[in-house]
C-alpha cells in the first residue's frame, strides 16, 4: 500500500508541477494546518471545473452501480490485533464480480499505472481534486483521455478469497481528503 501511495503522489506532484500548481501549507495558531492550492495558469475552465468538484463533495456517484463500504477513509482498529490500527487512504468499495468500474466526475485521465497487490489504478485530475480507482482488472482508458461522470474506465478485480473490491482514493492537490 505504501508503494502505491507514493506512486500516485510523485504522479500528483508531477501533475501539478506540469501545470504550474503551487501549494503553500500555514500552520495556524491553533497547529492545525491551512493548504492553499494556487495555480499560475489557472484557466477559467480549470477553475470552474474545481469549484463544481468541490461544490459536488458529497453527491458524487459511486465508482461502481452496485456495492458497499466494507471500509472507509481513516484510522481504524485492525480486526483482529489489538492495540494495531490501520489507515486507510481513501474507501474500499466491496461489488459484484465483473463490475465496471466508473469515473465519479468529468476529467482528464492523469496516468494508468500497475503495482502489485492493488493490480491496474487509474488517476483522474479534475482541477485541482484527483480521484484514483485502485484494484483494477483491466482498464478501458488511457492518459490524456478526457472521461465524463459515470463513464467507464474499467473492470473491478475479483480475488478468489477476498471477491471483487475497488478502492478510490480523492485528493485535493497533495492531500488525502475524507470529503
Amino acid at each position: 500500500q505504501e508503494k502505491l501511495n507514493k506512486k500516485i503522489q510523485d504522479i500528483i506532484k508531477k501533475e501539478i508541477a506540469a501545470n504550474n500548481i503551487k501549494t503553500t501549507t500555514v500552520t495556524n495558531k491553533d497547529g492545525t494546518k491551512t493548504t492553499t492550492t494556487t495555480s499560475v495558469t489557472k484557466t477559467p475552465e480549470s477553475i470552474a471545473l474545481s469549484n463544481s468538484f468541490a461544490s459536488n463533495m458529497g453527491k458524487l456517484p459511486w465508482p461502481v452501480a452496485e456495492g458497499n463500504i466494507i471500509e472507509s477513509f481513516g484510522t481504524h482498529p485492525h480486526p483482529v490485533l489489538k492495540n494495531v490500527t490501520t489507515k486507510n487512504n481513501g474507501c474500499d468499495i466491496k461489488t459484484n464480480s465483473g463490475a465496471t468500474v466508473r469515473a465519479v466526475f468529468k476529467g482528464t485521465v492523469v496516468s494508468v499505472l500497475q503495482n502489485p497487490g492493488y493490480h491496474t489504478a487509474v488517476i483522474i485530475r479534475h482541477g485541482e481534486y484527483f480521484s484514483v480507482y485502485s484494484n483494477l482488472s483491466s482498464v478501458s482508458v488511457k492518459a490524456n483521455d478526457n472521461v465524463d461522470t459515470k463513464q467507464s474506465i474499467g473492470k473491478a478485480y475479483t480475488d478468489a478469497e477476498e471477491g471483487t473490491m475497488v478502492h478510490l482514493e480523492i485528493w485535493r492537490s497533495e492531500e488525502h481528503t475524507s470529503e
